[in-house]
């Protein structure tokens, strides 16, 4: 006779419940705080970049200094609702994404608590609300990498079908934020290294049958990725006449070569030196700085000839430096990558200013469209409730955010488990704790190789976590990759094992 759950949704809500109370308690924390957030801040907070992505709604130019991705995301969502809607979907998805990432460790046999701890690392996190209320890309970009690694990793070795899924939602992260590119690197190194050395090293290796299954599935991974891309910088040639992704990239290559750039001794022609700035080396400001407000000014460089093609120059200058002062722009890039790993989080000299990822107790104006902008879309001036603001603020300075050192902790044990260290070197669970360890410093390291901002720590948040927890699991001999086989298979075999 088959077996029949009796006792309705109510007993089995309350069963799951108590089977995982503590990402329970999590769950409704994290609830609880984005429904504060959102009641605090109302009806959005309003960045800088907000306006640039309002502003491309209606044309979709992709030479502007963000992709169109957020854009066409918010095209459909502010037709007939505003922008107060659209934050509190970003809530919801940013709960959505701490579930998700919890079933996902649950899946490799992370223990309940640790998995609650990774999703409590997204539900709990001051920063992680602060960037949902914002109209920003940040968590539609998270939501994105976490679909890469459900495809790649939710069911098994991903077959051919799964990685082209994956390669799609990873074209499709760059179409949000562009430093989604540099996860193609662990990506492919996953599809074709996943299980090839199962069984011994030997083995795997001399496996044709497995590095045949490999090709396959890395060769559908990097073309899914290649058609979004590559239908997209279509999509660019016929706008603007020229391949590319984005009009950023000259800028902040500058900005960031302007840093460390010595002038002096640099093979420079008379139009390059323009590009030079005046300060010396030890005085000079931040990437923000040259990237945003020199560059970026119109006018700027004032002695340039009419005719002359700034971005070109600028991309020149930029490459001159890189080639010839290779040491010391990779001394300053290391130097912004260890900054993410410390244990309190403030405001590093000549960096942005981290306030403006920190709740404040009135409504931050940081641009004069704000209140124009917040009539426009909600027919309401924007506002802050004093009491809630301040709550917020308190939890996040003092002490509701992830430290960086223990990011590092969650790496350090992704990347142990990933080499092989003791009990890890026969677990099936190593190339999954390298893959979203490895996507969690790359993507770290990729972003500050322009510029350091605290905002771009958070997609290691769903990432680093989590390969730490998987890495740790493997290091202790336990867990296992989840089954390929087809759910209802699986139940079935339970059922008859259980009948036996």
């Amino acid at each position: 006779m088959p077996y029949i759950r009796t006792g309705g949704l109510p007993q089995l809500l309350l069963g799951a419940c108590r089977r995982h109370w503590l990402l329970s308690l999590v769950l409704v924390a994290g609830v609880a705080l984005r429904v504060l957030t959102w009641f605090a801040y109302q009806p959005a907070l309003l960045y800088i970049d907000t306006f640039r992505y309002l502003e491309n709604l209606v044309e979709l130019s992709p030479d502007q200094l963000n992709p169109i991705g957020y854009s066409v995301i918010l095209s459909p969502l502010l037709l007939g609702v505003n922008l107060s809607t659209v934050a509190a979907v970003q809530h919801a998805l940013g709960v959505g994404i701490a579930l998700a990432l919890y079933v996902l460790a649950l899946r490799h046999g992370v223990s309940r608590w640790l998995a609650a701890v990774v999703a409590a690392v997204v539900l709990l996190d001051g920063y992680q609300l602060q960037i949902e209320q914002n109209i920003l890309s940040e968590v539609w970009f998270q939501a994105l990498l976490v679909g890469v690694l459900w495809a790649l990793l939710g069911r098994g070795q991903p077959s051919a079908a799964r990685a082209a899924l994956a390669g799609v939602l990873l074209g499709a992260s760059v179409l949000v934020r562009l430093i989604g590119g540099t996860l193609l690197v662990p990506m492919v190194l996953y599809l074709l290294l996943a299980g090839i050395t199962r069984g011994g090293l030997r083995q795997g290796l001399g496996d044709r049958a497995r590095w045949k299954r490999a090709a396959k599935r890395t060769t559908a991974g990097v073309l899914g990725f290649a058609v979004v891309i590559g239908l997209y910088a279509g999509y660019y040639r016929a706008a603007t006449g020229e391949w590319g992704l984005t009009g950023a990239s000259t800028r902040v290559l500058y900005g960031r070569m302007a840093t460390v750039a010595d002038c002096t001794e640099l093979p420079l022609s008379p139009q390059l030196e323009m590009f030079c700035p005046d300060e010396p080396v030890d005085a000079r400001e931040g990437v923000d700085h040259y990237a945003h407000f020199v560059y970026g000014h119109p006018d700027w460089p004032p002695e340039l000839p009419a005719d002359a093609n700034k971005a070109q120059l600028g991309n020149e200058f930029g490459w001159t430096v890189l080639r010839n002062q290779p040491l010391d722009v990779a001394i300053a890039v290391l130097g912004d990558f260890a900054k993410f790993f410390t244990w309190t989080k403030f405001t590093w000299p000549n960096d942005v200013p981290i306030e403006r990822w920190q709740f404040q107790t009135s409504y931050p104006i940081l641009d004069p469209a704000t209140v124009e902008t917040a009539l426009r879309y909600d027919d309401v001036a924007p506002t802050a409730n004093e009491d809630l603001a301040s709550f917020l603020r308190g939890y996040q300075l003092g002490g509701g955010y992830t430290p960086g050192v223990l990011l590092a902790v969650a790496a350090a044990c992704g990347l142990a488990a990933g080499a092989g260290f003791g009990h890890a070197q026969g677990s099936g669970l190593r190339s999954a704790a390298l893959l979203a360890t490895g996507s969690g410093l790359i993507i770290l390291l990729g972003s500050v190789a322009f510029e350091f901002s605290w905002r771009y720590e958070l997609p290691a948040l769903v990432l680093l976590p989590l390969g730490g927890a998987i890495g740790v699991t493997a290091l202790r001999g336990r867990g296992s990759p989840p089954s390929s086989a087809p759910a209802t298979a699986r139940h079935s075999r339970t059922r008859s094992t259980r009948r036996q």
